[in-house]
């Protein structure tokens, strides 16, 4: 099978730009396509529910999911200097 047949499959992956603690809930947001605040409160309420089994999940995750791709930084156009 060659590069351009395999089909594109998506990653999940710890965000780099919307973390909290580790961007877990960021990336399962961004991998979910959802909003990260609702990954967030379910995550909250599954570790009160589970009484901390949620949180040692958290903390696996925060081991075994991959960092995401690096953000760029946004770039600033400032306007240019009139230098009379």
């Amino acid at each position: 099978m060659t590069q351009e047949n395999r089909p594109q499959y998506r990653t999940i992956h710890r965000s780099q730009t919307d973390r909290k603690l580790a961007g877990v809930c960021g990336g399962i947001a961004e991998y979910l396509r959802v909003d990260p605040t609702l990954v967030r409160m379910i995550a909250v309420v599954l570790a009160i529910v589970s009484v901390g089994t949620a949180a040692l999940a958290y903390i696996v995750a925060m081991v075994v999911m991959p960092d995401g791709p690096q953000a760029t930084a946004p770039v600033w156009n400032y306007p240019p200097q009139d230098h009379r």
